[in-house]
């Protein structure tokens, strides 16, 4: 085996000097590393720093947009201070430009003046409480318009101890707008319900067409509290208008004073650009101003439209004049007159009138130009009926005519030339032949006699024109209850006997007034009349098996006292009985007179 060689000195510390360069060298590279892995780290911070600040940047442009959207700001208030942080939509909703530095008075500035004092209030309370504020009131800005305002803040405390608040401002404009417009929708519908269940009420229970027009300016006058209504209509033979109907004072007049000269001149309607657009066009109400010197009317549409001098066409026009001149005296001020239609076309207008200035919101103007149609309707109603009643007075009249030229005219006729025939024999001393005349004079006047009363049964009621009372009953029993769910029944009892023809027609509106009542009030699924004649009184019963009602509380309806006073009439007693969910009974006696004599002269026990 061969000896390694020993190594030399030199050798040896060559190679020290190698590993101590080779350790600085590890070092060195150690230390980049190191410093590389910082590099890294520092820069993956960088990165994400600049990506949190775009997500920042991102998220505050997000909420920018959904303030503006939602039309909510965002605040911070230093009550130490009075200094406030306001968010882009916070500026925006205040009105201020965001190079100004916002401050509590700055934002006090914007509140409505009605509403200055108690949100100031609020704010101190809070401020002093430290409590969180819920609160909604007014801006009033600069061009005018008005802004509705809910501010929500909560309380809260630095670590130095100072109350701040942070919250949110909204603007609610139009959410309030579109809570005003349900409300008024919701009024509209609610008036036309109401006073549509009125006329149609009052339409169901009036007899008298004119009792209708009425009703309905009536229920204008309540739902507008005014103080009186006229109503004008067109008149087509010259154009113009002229008065039909006046309500004041609770009186209702179909010729009030200013009904004097019709047909009026239509010059004022057509010359005057209000008047002209309004019968022209009938859109909009047209609003008066009485207390002006002179008059002035205006269009109402919703907007402030300019006023027009109408004291000219009141000096032109004298029935105008008069009429404004007693309005006035009447301590009249104001004034709204709406358009009456028939066929889409202008038909008259109706004149509201107010002892105090007015200023007309928009469902009001909606609702009273809903019940003008109404109104509209009254009167077309009112002048058929005269119409139809005018036709059927002119057809009875003829008819009747033609009886007596028929009849009696021609039997007095004979009579008179019997009696002077006999007059002519008496004086000739031939009695026998006188005594023929007379004779045949008093037959001819028995006939026509006959003949009155014919035509006198002709006035009486149809029903009991065809046949007696028990058969008129029965007839009206089955046409009233036909296609109902009410049964009803009639039933005689005891022997029928002649009565006086006012007491048959009395007990057949009885019986069809409170069939009526049970049909339409009562829900009953039964009715029985019964007719009893007795030989010294005879008894209507009318009685249902219905809801019923209080008979001792104080009624409105003219039904029950009609009964009542057409029993007093024929001398008789008027039995009403009726509870809650028991049904209703009424009962009718009329004692028989000792005798009564029919038509043959024959007497009756």
């Amino acid at each position: 085996m061969s000896a390694r060689p020993k190594k030399s000195k030199k050798d040896a510390a060559a190679a020290d000097a190698q590993r101590i360069e080779l350790q600085r060298c590890q070092r060195e590279l150690d230390d980049c590393k190191k410093r590389l892995n910082e590099n890294e780290a520092l820069q993956s911070e960088v990165i994400e720093r600049k990506r949190a600040e775009e997500q920042l940047r991102q998220s505050q442009a997000y909420l920018a947009e959904a303030q503006r959207l939602s039309r909510t700001g965002s605040f911070g208030w230093n009550v130490a201070t009075g200094d406030l942080v306001w968010s882009d939509e916070t500026f925006c909703i205040f009105g201020y430009s965001r190079s100004i530095k916002p401050t509590l008075e700055s934002a006090l500035k914007r509140v409505h003046p009605e509403d200055a004092a108690w949100v100031r209030q609020t704010l101190d309370h809070a401020a002093r409480a430290g409590i969180n504020l819920d609160f909604e009131h007014r801006f009033l800005m600069p061009d005018g318009a008005v802004k509705y305002i809910h501010v929500l803040a909560q309380p809260a405390k630095t670590e130095s101890g100072v109350l701040t608040f942070v919250g949110a401002i909204m603007d609610i404009t139009e959410s309030k707008k579109a809570a005003e417009s349900l409300h008024a929708s919701e009024h509209l519908a609610r008036g036309q319900l109401d006073a549509l269940k009125k006329t149609l009420d009052a339409l169901s229970k009036e007899s008298e067409p004119e009792k209708f027009l009425e009703h309905v300016l009536r229920t204008i006058t309540e739902q507008m509290d005014a103080h009186s209504i006229g109503v004008w209509e067109m008149n087509k033979s010259t154009g113009g208008t002229g008065f039909v109907a006046n309500f004041e004072n609770d009186r209702f007049q179909i010729t009030p004073e200013e009904a004097e000269a019709l047909p009026k001149s239509p010059t004022w309607e057509r010359e005057h650009p209000i008047w002209a657009q309004f019968f022209l066009e009938g859109k909009f109400c047209v609003s008066g101003n009485l207390d002006a010197d002179p008059p002035k009317v205006r269009i109402e549409n919703g907007q402030d439209a300019p006023w027009r001098d109408w004291g000219i066409d009141a000096v032109s026009d004298a029935l105008l004049s008069k009429m404004i001149k007693r309005l006035s005296a009447s301590g009249i001020i104001s004034t709204l007159c709406v358009p009456m239609f028939v066929a889409a076309r202008v038909s008259g207008l109706i004149s509201i009138r107010f002892k105090q200035r007015r200023a007309f919101q928009r469902e009001e103007i909606e609702l009273i130009r809903a019940l003008s149609h109404q109104a509209a309707l009254a009167i077309q109603l009112t002048r058929l009926s005269q119409q139809s009643r005018q036709s059927a007075i002119t057809a009875e009249r003829n008819r009747m005519a033609r009886d007596i030229h028929d009849t009696l005219a021609q039997g007095f006729t004979g009579v008179i030339m019997q009696l002077e025939a006999a007059k002519g024999a008496a004086a000739r001393g031939e009695l026998s032949v006188a005594a023929a005349h007379i004779e045949r004079a008093e037959g001819l006047a028995r006939v026509s006699l006959g003949e009155a009363r014919r035509s006198v049964r002709a006035l009486r009621p149809r029903s009991l024109r065809e046949g007696n009372l028990c058969m008129a009953l029965e007839d009206l029993l089955k046409r009233l209850s036909e296609g109902t769910e009410l049964r009803a029944e009639f039933h005689v009892e005891g022997d029928e006997r002649m009565m006086p023809q006012e007491w048959e027609e009395g007990l057949l509106r009885i019986a069809q007034e409170s069939l009526t009542n049970t049909l339409k009030h009562a829900r009953a699924g039964n009715f029985r009349a019964t007719l009893h004649f007795g030989s010294a009184k005879m008894q209507l019963q009318l009685a249902d098996d219905g809801r019923g009602f209080d008979s001792k509380a104080e009624s409105d309806g003219f039904g029950l006292l009609g009964m009542k006073e057409r029993v007093e009439q024929m001398g008789g007693q008027f039995i009403l009985r009726s509870k809650p969910g028991q049904g209703t009974e009424i009962v009718v006696i009329l004692r028989r007179p000792a005798a009564l004599k029919t038509e043959n002269g024959n007497e009756e026990g």
